[in-house]
């Protein structure tokens, strides 16, 4: 399929799925009689601080639950300031927050159906969910405009930004575009902190680089080709320069590098063991149930992650794991949507119901996940806690 064609495609896909949008909206206004308009409905929780952070730049001024807006990455919020500019203004925040992330997703689902057409990973498509606008990859796109917690990819969030960021990365991963790989994951890091952790998959590309090359693996051999090849070195060094920007600059504003960190007991303030405590208080928790299936959704996760590493999905799994293991070490708040925004996820989701042998199998299971996307939405419209 030419790149063409498959611009074609993504862009019907997405007119799809944005008129699916539009309907579950329209039926939520006459359901619940909400006539506040489409900007009330959408624009909630973390919108309010991005549209904050795009009108009026980062302040002192702290919600009375301690709340601050730096705890919000700025290229996302510097992206929307671009927009507004190219408008003269005319724009609101919500609306440029709302152009900027549905842009970006039309470009990672691209990019992301040409990285795993490249991995091979199309190869052996049967049945007749993966016909028309769906072959050849193209049940990804699906995914990612309509899967369950992928309304936060068209919302004023960073999702959609991090995910382009995080396609590319791997897309330049994958051609040993190394230097290219270090800059989309700085880029990353200035979008979330957890974008400073691609050094782990970077360095797992260039280690199955030099293997091609060099036909073993040695381990020490490998650390000394890194240090003798400036190129690759300098992919490395890349990757934390857009937290370290943001450190510089929270210094300057606040005396507090890591001000980011610190203003997060505003959301989260348990004190439970990392990672471990974390799923095990709230695997059994009978009082917070919307934390007991986020909890379980954590658990399913990883076993996915666990077997696209089997798969030879090695580095995009090891992300999914560690993007994951960070947000647990405080709460499991906000996981379902940080797994959904890890977009590994939806590479191994497709790979799953790819390798199902039963063609029922896989029209259930993506119709299952058509189910949850459409959930997602209708509970993002009647701001549902549920979960999200």
């Amino acid at each position: 399929m030419s790149n063409k064609k498959l611009i074609a495609n993504i862009l019907i896909i997405f007119l799809i799925t944005r008129g699916i949008f539009a309907a579950v909206y329209f039926i939520y206004c006459a359901v619940c009689n909400d006539n506040s308009g489409f900007e009330a409905v959408f624009g909630r929780w973390d919108t309010e601080h991005y549209s904050d952070i795009i009108e009026n730049g980062y302040h002192y001024t702290n919600k009375s639950n301690g709340q601050a807006n730096w705890a919000f990455f700025p290229l996302f919020p510097l992206a929307c300031r671009g927009v507004r500019m190219i408008s003269g203004g005319n724009l609101s925040p919500f609306w440029c927050g709302i152009i900027v992330s549905n842009v970006c997703l039309v470009i990672a689902a691209f990019f992301a159906v040409k990285l795993i057409r490249d991995r091979g990973i199309v190869k052996g498509e049967r049945g007749v969910l993966f016909t028309g606008l769906s072959k050849n990859g193209s049940l990804l796109a699906w995914f990612l405009m309509l899967g369950p917690f992928t309304v936060y990819f068209s919302a004023v969030y960073t999702e959609s930004l991090f995910v382009l960021l995080l396609v590319l990365f791997f897309y330049a991963a994958q051609k040993e575009l190394f230097p290219l790989a270090g800059m989309f994951a700085a880029l990353a890091g200035a979008t979330r902190s957890v974008g400073v952790l691609l050094i782990i998959p970077l360095i797992m590309a260039m280690y199955s680089s030099y293997r091609k090359e060099k036909g073993s693996g040695n381990i020490f051999c490998f650390v000394g080709n890194v240090f003798a090849r400036p190129a690759r070195l300098f992919s490395l060094l890349l990757v934390p320069v857009g937290l370290f920007c943001y450190m510089l600059y929270l210094y300057f504003f606040l005396g507090d590098a890591f001000g980011f960190i610190h203003v997060q007991v505003a959301w989260r303030n348990e004190d439970f063991l990392p990672v471990i405590g974390v799923l095990k208080h709230y695997l059994f928790s009978t009082g917070e149930i919307h934390y007991t299936i986020s909890a379980w959704i954590c658990i399913a996760a990883f076993v996915l992650y666990v077997w696209m590493f089997v798969k030879g999905l090695r580095r995009e799994a090891v992300w999914g794991i560690i993007s994951l293991l960070l947000p647990l070490t405080s709460h499991i708040m906000s996981t379902p949507r940080f797994i959904s925004g890890s977009f590994v996820v939806w590479m191994g989701m497709y790979l799953l119901i790819k390798s199902m042998k039963s063609h029922g199998a896989q029209v259930f299971f993506t119709i299952l996940l058509y189910a949850g996307g459409v959930i997602t939405i209708a509970m993002w419209y009647a701001q549902a806690h549920l979960i999200m």
